[in-house]
């Protein structure tokens, strides 16, 4: 610092600003930023006084790990030239003499080329020419901070990155993926499609996105991205997420079709059996139906959706040989228990099996309560059904669902 204070008649006309940062009071040193101050005034130093904190010396540290494979700390004094951008231009380790910062400064507005080639004491030829820092750096930065829950500085760096680098893919997925965390979606959505635009099979990507606009029921537009994503990729999911789509339009079979192609490629998948055995059992498939429905309650984790399913075909198949009252009343009775017999699905499925084993009075009273519950919040299209079938446990008729005969062509 006496140096540069005895050279700043060199430096007082350039457009050079000098910063000096104190490290007083930090890591093991005693001293205080006090001292660093009393030092200061005693020296009549031309320049402005800082004072770093650990984060920004950890920077500094981090970016002098990546430059270097020697991983040393960081030596006193050490100084880093920024450009009118604030971005990095050269780092001095040890004293420098102000004609070597005015050469730099004549350098800001070279080229990575030039600028690495002045940074060498000899010139030579790159076996593995140096690549740029910064993004990497950030990205870096980005993790850390999403690792400690400060999602909206994460963001921030991000947006810089983007202004940089604005047809970097991988960028705009990750910024896409954090506006997500903030649920800020119609933003995610944004920057998800941007990132599909710049790179066509970006497969991740695209499922993001389609998911967004299924959870917006634009079907049209997520079926779009899911049969995109198929272009390139064998993908369950987006098999799956199609086979909802075409439930939801009426077509069972197209729906059948996409839940049989994703048990094929992830074939323990307890969710995508039990997705295909609904699709069955709702086109009346029933012994299908059964075998899948069987396939995911028999799994190491059965989803409660294929456990209620296989309930419902058990207590209510036309066909004597699939049903089992018994069965269907402890799967039934299980779910329920899971939500504290709170939840008219799983008291309906459960009344419907009481009513196969022939105990008729449970049967009307979990059909009056599901109903009673289900009339608070749900409308009446969703409740009349489950009320319709407690009238027909009144009459001692159990409740049933008609299948159709399946062809050997039909079946698997």
């Amino acid at each position: 610092l006496g140096q540069l204070a005895d050279q700043y008649p060199l430096l007082r006309n350039s457009p050079l600003q000098i910063v000096a940062l104190s490290v007083d009071g930090l890591g093991k040193q005693v001293s205080t930023f006090e001292d660093a101050e009393e030092v200061f005034r005693r020296l009549t130093l031309p320049f402005a006084l800082g004072k770093a904190t650990p984060e920004l010396l950890d920077q500094l540290q981090r970016l002098n790990d990546m430059l270097f494979m020697a991983k040393r700390p960081l030596p006193l004094p050490c100084s880093f030239l920024l450009d009118h951008r604030g971005q990095l231009a050269a780092i001095y380790k040890g004293p420098v003499h102000a004609s070597r910062l005015l050469d730099d400064l004549e350098l800001l507005s070279a080229n990575a080329e030039e600028l690495i080639a002045n940074s060498l004491e000899r010139k030579g030829t790159w076996q593995f020419p140096p690549q740029g820092i910064y993004d990497q750096m950030f990205m870096e930065q980005v993790s850390e901070l999403v690792r400690s829950q400060r999602v909206t500085e994460a963001i921030d760096i991000l947006k810089e990155l983007v202004k940089r680098s604005e047809n970097d893919p991988l960028i705009q997925f990750q910024l896409a993926g954090l506006y997500l965390k903030t649920g800020d979606r119609e933003r995610a959505e944004r920057h998800y499609l941007r990132a599909v635009e710049l790179r066509d099979d970006f497969v991740l990507a695209r499922l993001n996105l389609a998911d967004l606009l299924l959870q917006r029921r634009q079907l049209d537009e997520a079926r779009q991205q899911y049969e995109s994503v198929l272009r390139y990729e064998s993908v369950a999911d987006a098999h799956v997420k199609l086979g909802f789509i075409a439930a939801m339009g009426r077509d069972l079979a197209g729906a059948e079709q996409h839940f049989r192609r994703a048990t094929e490629i992830e074939p323990k998948n307890s969710e995508y059996h039990g997705n295909l055995g609904k699709a069955l059992l709702d086109q009346g498939k029933l012994s299908q139906a059964n075998d899948e429905l069987r396939l995911a309650v028999n799994s190491p984790h059965p989803p409660i959706a294929a456990r209620l399913n296989l309930a419902w075909l058990l207590a209510t198949a036309d066909d004597a040989s699939i049903r089992d009252g018994q069965l269907a009343v402890a799967l039934a009775t299980a779910c329920a228990e899971e939500s504290g017999f709170q939840e008219p699905v799983s008291l309906d499925r459960l009344a419907a099996a009481y009513a196969e084993t022939g105990d008729y009075e449970k049967a009307i009273q979990l059909s009056e309560h599901a109903v009673t519950i289900a009339r608070q919040s749900r409308p009446r299209t969703y409740w009349q059904p489950i009320a319709d079938r407690g009238e027909q446990f009144r009459r001692h008729q159990p409740f049933r669902i008609q299948g159709v005969p399946t062809t050997s062509a039909e079946r698997p």
